[in-house]
């Protein structure tokens, strides 16, 4: 006991503030390089703001293995690894892999900061993500493996924001950085969300208790989509945000967008003008997308595609999922402690993800008038 409270204050005191710089992998999605082991090994892991275990490839994932073999965690060659007793159950909410594996720790270093004994999932991945040697978990958790990066921050907060200027991301651990957003940040109370609220069936099982945004209103141009009561979970590791068909529906058939093979609606760039301004209030914050937030243009066409798709997974009820293809507009603030996330505009506003300049968001007037009589028509008869 002595041992841990040791451990732990020693953890506690290295870890005060850092910023480490995220780049990305693939479509706004963003890696955070650390090292595992003595000696030390360079690996790249998602960030997930909704996960709660720390999850790390082993040497022998075969094909499932990062395309970079330096990337890769082999336990046999660290003299500070260890196994642990027990193991962690699959991963649970908001993925689509279930990877299991033994509890184990060995020591982190992310940023300029060394810590000793960290504990993990040493697994070997279902999923084909050949980017990341794993993920980061730094969503709400009691018993989490990142638990000890969470514990040693002088607070357990962490921001997360886009640079659009660059292809990276700033991970703030344990502060929110000013320099990078503008304002007052605004906070939104976060819930639980008990499972049976969240799947359609009745055999999945969580160790842990998932958090979501309450959703007060929604609305398309300023029309109100009646009779919702869904929450919104945040995703740092989701590009195109999930929404359920209730909202897609009106948006699609109205503006006669097509889906395209990799599962996100296209539209011609002529028509992006036209598209609708979205407004999301969680307890009284309004988060607004302008079609320039969330349309972006394919490098090689004269399509363009958008930040958010229906989400019709089976398993999943109808929760909204914002990745960051919408979010990257704001700097993120988690608040762990007092469940809250907090939201504030980035100093620079994020930038289309793929190469073109989008037309203007300014529609003739009349136009726009006709469409929002078909958006109010088809929510009335939907």
């Amino acid at each position: 006991m002595q041992k841990e409270l040791l451990i732990s204050i020693l953890i506690h005191m290295q870890l005060a503030q850092t910023t480490v710089q995220c780049p990305k992998v693939a479509f706004f999605n963003y890696a955070v390089p650390v090292t595992i082991g003595t000696p030390p090994q360079k690996l790249m892991l998602a960030i997930d703001s909704t996960e709660t275990y720390g999850c790390i490839q082993t040497a022998n994932c075969g094909s499932n293995c990062n395309i970079n073999d330096t990337s890769i965690y082999d336990s046999t060659k660290s003299s500070t690894y260890s196994r642990q007793s027990g193991n962690y159950p699959p991963r649970v909410i908001l993925t689509d892999d279930s990877m299991q594996g033994p509890v184990v720790s060995d020591n982190f270093q992310i940023g300029s900061t060394q810590l000793t004994g960290v504990t993990f999932k040493q697994v070997t991945p279902t999923y084909t993500r050949k980017q990341v040697s794993g993920v980061m978990g730094l969503g709400h958790s009691i018993e989490g493996s990142f638990k000890d990066f969470q514990q040693a921050m002088s607070k357990p907060i962490y921001g997360f924001s886009v640079d659009s200027s660059t292809n990276f991301a700033n991970l703030d651990l344990g502060f929110y950085n000013k320099s990078l957003y503008q304002g007052e940040l605004a906070f939104v109370k976060e819930i639980p969300m008990p499972i049976s609220s969240l799947f359609n069936q009745t055999n999945v099982n969580s160790v842990v208790t998932p958090y979501a945004l309450p959703i007060s209103s929604f609305q398309v141009n300023g029309i109100s989509i009646p009779n919702l009561n869904f929450t919104a979970f945040v995703h740092t590791d989701l590009s195109v945000s999930q929404f359920p068909s209730d909202i897609v529906a009106p948006i699609q058939s109205t503006f006669n967008l097509t889906l395209g093979t990799d599962g996100v609606y296209e539209a011609p760039c002529s028509l992006v003008k036209f598209l609708p301004t979205v407004v999301m209030t969680f307890n009284g914050f309004n988060a607004t997308w302008t079609p320039q937030d969330y349309v972006y243009k394919y490098a090689s066409s004269d399509n363009c595609f958008l930040g958010f798709t229906e989400y019709k997974d089976p398993l999943f009820k109808d929760n909204l999922i914002l990745g960051m293809g919408m979010l990257s507009k704001y700097y993120l603030a988690f608040d762990h402690s007092n469940n809250q996330i907090g939201f504030a505009q980035t100093i620079q506003p994020a930038a289309p993800a793929q190469t073109g300049q989008l037309p203007s968001p300014t529609a003739n007037s009349a136009f726009r008038n006709s469409v929002n009589l078909l958006l109010i028509l088809f929510i009335i008869l939907q």
